[in-house]
């Protein structure tokens, strides 16, 4: 009898059990066929019958899409979608956690993108950086406000803002005003090419980027060089000395902040960033007793800073708003510059030829022992080509614009409220505009070709609403740099321990890009050098 019931339990267990697998082999058999159906009709038969619509990258993993691509090594994603379409550069899309994303990477499409602002919109993307860098809702909401003819009309409002634009508006004219040619850019423009001058003496060259020191020859990182010198040049033109007494670690964070400035465009989890918090903390206090500190006291800031300041307090932000739109204003000065300065430095070390010719080039400009920069403007064409030719290899940025209205581009249908990309990397390497030497650093290039530099293909510093106002600045600033480290000191590129020769760095492809990319951690130049003779520089 228990026997009996004993083998009952059984056989009904084993008729479970094999129900159970075939209820499961049925489900993945079911799932594999309906995974089957769905890649067939999304990349396959939904094209074919919907040629107006940008065709999607293929992917693997339904509304993940993209996401860890993007998030990665976003310059080969690009230029695999390419591939993938055989380099016929129409307009295609991406999914980025369950997102459309269109990519535009033809020169002609882009140029059309840009001429287009009522359509393609800047100003989308610009309230999600000042999300991204911790504005409120409300004051992002007062930032966008236009304020109405009647209002705003007593003196102050007059001064800050005469023809009622919004605030966002209202700071890209203060920009305007100091960064296009003209008083307020001289201005600046002294203070950064003096606080450079005085930084590159042999006297001062001291710091953490200094390796090994003796008495008549010093060791050094050059990109440490970079970042700590000319982060100290620009933080000081802007706020002066004040910004350091209350945070003197201030250009360790802004390094920090340099290097996981992607992590707040893209909102990264902020789990995965203790460094950027921390960095980000020290320097949003050191803001709120700049800002805090009377206006009269705050000696040696900018005006652009000072107008920046006021107008915020006249549209109403709060405190921490304030802070935090400050602090975008500050990465955005600095990050693009210290990056560009560091690679043009690496090209021209890793060419002596090309640092000889320069040298060579650049001598006049130094004549009275200080740099002038209107004669490295005007009179070194081969400076002006390695410069450009530097930030066609080296700019891994991303324009993004918002469709506001449905729109057709070559021939695809663009819906409004998807986010159009455009980037700058595939255009800069575009082989139908460059050539088959489009992936090398040719000094000569826009020497022999300066029309490229004007060329649909070449958008170093953007284009349309949102082209670069600072653009006149960084190259000065850059190229200045440059010029008076090769002037002023000889430098030997030694081997390494083994032996060998330096490798070049290696640009970060592991990390998403905002501008101009960095190298990858640990990628560095090391140089010896020392003072040349005056008689060989001015």
């Amino acid at each position: 009898m228990l026997q009996a019931i004993l083998n009952g339990l059984l056989s009904t267990f084993r008729e479970q059990i094999a129900g159970s697998i075939w209820s499961l082999t049925s489900l993945c058999i079911l799932t594999i066929c309906f995974y089957i159906f769905w890649r067939q009709w999304t990349f396959f038969f939904y094209p074919l019958f919907n040629p107006q619509k940008p065709a999607e990258v293929p992917y693997w993993i339904p509304f993940l899409g993209h996401s860890l691509a993007m998030f990665g090594d976003t310059a080969s994603l690009i230029r695999q979608s390419v591939n993938h379409f055989q380099r016929s550069y129409v307009p295609f899309s991406i999914q980025v956690l369950g997102q459309r994303l269109y990519v535009v990477s033809s020169p002609e499409d882009v140029a059309t993108v840009y001429k287009n602002p009522a359509i393609f919109s800047w100003d989308e993307y610009m309230d999600l950086l000042l999300k991204a860098f911790g504005l409120t809702p409300e004051a992002r909401r007062l930032s966008w406000w236009k304020p109405s003819p009647g209002e705003m009309n007593d003196p102050v409002g007059k001064i800050l803002n005469p023809q009622h634009k919004c605030l966002v508006h209202v700071v890209e004219d203060i920009y305007k005003t100091q960064l296009l040619p003209g008083e307020q850019l001289d201005l600046i423009m002294q203070s950064v090419v003096g606080k450079i001058n005085f930084s590159l003496s042999w006297e001062q060259l001291h710091g953490p980027f200094i390796l090994q020191s003796q008495p008549t020859s010093r060791r050094l990182s050059v990109k440490l060089l970079c970042r700590i010198l000319l982060t100290d040049a620009t933080t000081r033109t802007m706020f002066g000395d004040l910004i350091f007494r209350y945070e003197p670690r201030v250009i360790e964070y802004l390094m920090v902040l340099n290097d996981y400035s992607w992590a707040y465009i893209f909102e990264y989890p902020t789990i995965f960033t203790p460094k950027l918090n921390e960095a980000r903390k020290a320097l949003t206090e050191a803001l709120r007793s700049y800002l805090r500190t009377p206006e009269c006291q705050r000696v040696g800031e900018v005006w652009s800073i000072r107008r920046i300041i006021q107008s915020q307090e006249y549209f109403g932000i709060d405190e921490s708003s304030r802070i935090a739109m400050l602090l975008m204003v500050w990465w955005a000065a600095h990050s693009n510059t210290v990056n560009a300065s560091f690679w043009l430095l690496s090209y021209v070390i890793y060419d002596r030829s090309l640092l000889q010719a320069l040298r060579e080039e650049t001598r006049p400009a130094f004549q009275n022992s200080t740099m002038d920069v209107d004669y490295l403007r005007t009179h070194c064409p081969l400076l002006t080509s390695s410069y450009y030719e530097m930030l066609r290899q080296v700019n891994g940025a991303m324009s993004i614009r918002k469709v506001s209205q449905d729109v057709h581009l070559s021939g695809k249908l663009l819906k409004a409220g998807n986010a159009v990309l455009i980037p700058y990397r595939e255009l800069h390497f575009n082989e139908n505009v460059w050539g088959d030497s489009s992936r090398e650093f040719c000094a000569d290039r826009f020497l022999r070709q300066p029309k490229l530099a004007s060329h649909s293909a070449y958008r170093p510093f953007g284009g349309g609403v949102s082209y670069c106002p600072g653009r006149h600045l960084a190259m000065a600033e850059v190229c200045g740099f440059v010029a008076t480290v090769i002037q002023r000191f000889e430098i030997e590129l030694p081997p390494t321990a083994e032996g060998n020769m330096q490798s070049f760095p290696e640009i970060d492809r592991l990390r998403p890009s905002t501008g101009i990319t960095s190298s990858m951690e640990g990628s560095d130049l090391f140089v010896d050098v020392k003072p040349r003779k005056e008689e060989e520089w001015v």
